[in-house]
C-alpha cells in the first residue's frame, strides 16, 4: 500500500514534466551511468539530493554546508532548490544522481 502511494505521488509530481516520465523512477542495480533525468528512491538515503536543476525552481544560497557522506567520499552542497508538489531539497549540480530518501518521501506522505 505505502509504494503505491509513493508510486502515484511520483507520478504526480512528474505528470507535466516534458523531460520526465513514469519510466524514469526506478530502483536500478547497475554500474551504468545514470541518466539526468531518472529519479532514485533511495531506502538508505537520509537526505533528497538532486543533480539536474531543469527538475527543480527556485535554486538559493543557504548561508551553510551540509556534509553529506556517498560513496564517493563527503559532498558539501550550499544550494536549496524546490521540487514541485514535494518541498526543499540539496542542490548539487556536480552530483551524479537525483536522489529522494525513502524516509522523507514518507515523511512528507504523511
Amino acid at each position: 500500500m505505502m509504494i503505491r502511494m509513493m508510486m502515484m505521488m511520483m507520478m504526480m509530481m512528474i505528470k507535466n514534466n516534458n523531460n520526465c516520465n513514469f519510466a524514469n523512477i526506478l530502483c536500478k542495480q547497475s554500474s551504468s551511468v545514470e541518466s539526468k533525468h531518472w529519479i532514485l528512491l533511495d531506502n538508505q538515503s537520509t537526505v533528497d539530493l538532486f543533480q539536474n536543476g531543469d527538475l527543480l525552481t527556485n535554486i538559493r544560497y543557504t548561508g551553510k554546508q551540509m556534509r553529506i557522506h556517498c560513496n564517493a567520499g563527503i559532498t558539501k552542497p550550499t544550494l536549496m532548490r524546490d521540487f514541485p508538489r514535494y518541498g526543499k531539497l540539496c542542490f548539487h549540480p556536480q552530483g551524479i544522481a537525483n536522489i529522494l530518501s525513502l524516509a522523507r518521501v514518507k515523511e512528507n506522505m504523511e
